[in-house]
């Protein structure tokens, strides 16, 4: 099984509708530790691992190591965490602290937003992989 993350932006960009059991093929990246604000920091602590990170936008002549992941998707959670804010009203990223929620979906549209008053921050999907290679 392969765990990847998901970034909900990337995904409305680019991404395609899916659903429990569907055969999907990503193109993934490294999971960058540094990457949505500490975000991946509560996530490293409360998940065993993260294999890769969905990526639309890059490929092997990027110059950055990807996979690619084939496989059927076998789980899909929703995560949402509630916001920090500066004084001035700008969204500075999540505070895990203050409220996580974490929900299992059947289908992932891009669209699930708002969760008990809280955005959503992620996407973590298990695959079943039938197929995994590395590029360099």
């Amino acid at each position: 099984m392969t765990l990847v993350w998901i970034s909900p932006w990337e995904f409305q960009c680019c991404g395609t509708d899916f659903k429990l059991g569907d055969h999907v093929e990503w193109t993934t990246e490294p999971v960058d530790p540094l990457d949505w604000h500490g975000t991946w920091k509560w996530l490293l602590r409360q998940l065993p691992r993260l294999d890769g990170q969905y990526s639309a936008h890059l490929d092997s002549d990027s110059g950055v190591l990807t996979g690619q992941v084939s496989g059927f998707v076998r789980e899909i959670q929703g995560v949402w965490f509630e916001w920090l804010y500066k004084d001035s009203g700008a969204m500075t990223g999540p505070d895990p602290d203050q409220g996580v929620t974490i929900k299992p979906l059947k289908i992932c549209t891009g669209q699930e937003t708002r969760c008990d008053g809280q955005e959503i921050c992620a996407y973590i999907v298990t695959v079943e992989t039938d197929d995994i290679s590395q590029d360099s």
